[in-house]
């Protein structure tokens, strides 16, 4: 009997251990796998993804017991520690210099593997010292117009989105280059911001980026309004931008004055350039008081300069009184516009009046150097009424009288414009960034430019 009572004691004993060896412990180790900031684009970071990884990482973590202490290479490194919850502060060198920062916390429970993923914040220090930097996503943009656009130029590493106000002004002397990536726009300012689009304001130059989807901005004070895909005022340089952004201004109360434009609202002095450039999103100015300047191209060409561009979308505003045109709502004197195409099926302003103050290529007075540009001669112009035939150098332009609804050839580009358009993606370029693709098509084609269908246009190196 005391043998039996023995060994069932003996079986009990051994069931409760085995039993314990399964349950979690106070106690124990568990393994935490440190993912390094270098693999993730989603880091906050105005370094180059491919310059990250080759950082020195030290990994400190501090909470039960003792700190630990680790360096790394980049991508990730995974220590077993004590069950608890950890601070993981991770400190990136570049030689003995101080990169950046991430710090996250995490639980190791004993037995189960943790991971934990830290972001970096680039050290201001570091920042400051810098002349080129590398934008992943929103916020990097947003850091790099704010704090470190008057150091050095910005190159856009991924296509990203921008959502709500304009993502800050571009300062003088500094590019902004979108290596032929996708900003995504969902911008939608208020009485705050005057200048609205991607940008306020560009003071710098903006180049090698396409846009999409819609900047809308309505304003309830009297002020002067500029609303643009790229910029709300240009005074500097926009190269290579395809926008098909559907860009709206709205004035709730009679504004001081108000520009709408497809690429730019407000293409001021001298010194700004649009050149190279396409826009296909509607373009719509609403006002109260104040007739409003919309263009497919820009709201107001001001003593600037437009060159090589064509724009389609519909261009539209509510004033019998408002200043429309295809490429710009209203050019002054000193204004030129240049081996530019307007292939709107149709420009508004709201008014029974056919022709004033409106053109297929812009409203006002056209300058000297103003010429070579060329509108669909049965564009339909106001509330009715089709403009009448124009010359190279007035307000309509020359009439498009050869057929554009042919894939296969970019001769009327070429000989008609001038423009220098490779035959291929591959023999494009920045510095010659046209060429002709089948892929290409726009859904305008009025009845004397041949069948229903589409109308090929070039495009732009990246597209």
């Amino acid at each position: 009997m005391k043998n039996k009572l023995r060994l069932i004691v003996k079986l009990l004993l051994a069931v409760l251990i085995l039993v314990s060896c399964n349950l979690p412990q106070a106690g124990g180790d568990g393994n935490l796998t440190v993912v390094l900031p270098g693999g993730d684009r989603n880091a906050r970071s105005i370094l180059s993804d491919t310059f990250t990884p080759t950082l020195r990482y030290v990994v400190t973590l501090t909470g039960p017991g003792d700190a630990i202490e680790r360096e790394a290479a980049g991508g990730s490194v995974t220590l077993s520690v004590p069950a608890g919850t950890w601070t993981v502060t991770v400190n990136a060198y570049d030689g003995g210099t101080l990169v950046g920062t991430g710090t996250a916390v995490t639980t190791v429970v004993p037995g189960q593997p943790a991971s934990v993923s830290i972001k970096m914040t680039v050290d201001s220090a570091y920042a400051l010292s810098q002349t080129l930097f590398y934008i992943h996503n929103e916020a990097d943009l947003r850091q790099y117009l704010s704090s470190y656009a008057g150091l050095g130029n910005a190159l856009l590493e991924n296509d990203i989105t921008v959502n709500g106000a304009p993502a800050g002004d571009l300062a003088a002397g500094a590019t902004l280059d979108g290596q032929g990536r996708t900003i995504t726009l969902a911008i939608n300012a208020d009485d705050g911001f005057g200048n609205a689009g991607l940008l306020g304001v560009n003071n710098g130059t903006v180049k090698n980026l396409r846009l999409e989807g819609t900047v809308s901005v309505t304003y309830n004070t009297s002020v002067t309004i500029s609303v643009g895909a790229a910029a709300g005022r240009n005074t500097g340089i926009i190269r290579n931008v395809s926008s098909r952004a559907a860009v709206t201004g709205i004035a709730a109360v009679s504004p001081g004055a108000m520009y709408t434009g497809g690429i730019a609202g407000y293409n001021r002095l001298t010194a700004a350039i649009i050149e190279d450039c396409s826009s296909g999103g509607a373009i719509t100015g609403n006002s109260i008081g104040m007739a409003p300047m919309v263009g497919g191209i820009t709201g107001y060409n001001d003593g600037s300069t437009i060159n090589r561009c064509y724009a389609w979308g519909g261009v539209s505003a509510d004033l019998p009184n408002a200043s429309t045109g295809g490429i710009a709502g209203y050019t002054n004197s000193s204004g030129t516009i240049t081996n530019c195409a307007a292939l709107h099926s149709k420009i508004d302003n709201g008014g029974d009046i056919p022709f004033n103050p409106l053109g297929r290529i812009a409203n006002g007075s056209f300058g000297i150097g103003t010429t070579n540009n060329y509108a669909y001669a049965d564009m339909a112009v106001g509330y009715s009424g089709v403009a009448a035939p124009g010359v190279i150098g007035d307000n309509n332009g020359a009439d498009i009288t050869a057929a554009l609804t042919s894939p296969g050839s970019s001769s009327w580009w070429t000989g008609t414009l001038n423009w220098s358009v490779a035959l291929s993606k591959a023999a494009a370029s920045e510095t010659s960034p046209w060429y002709w693709s089948k892929t290409i098509a726009i859904e305008e084609n009025p009845v004397n430019l041949g069948p229903v269908g589409p109308v090929y246009v070039p495009a732009l190196w990246f597209e």
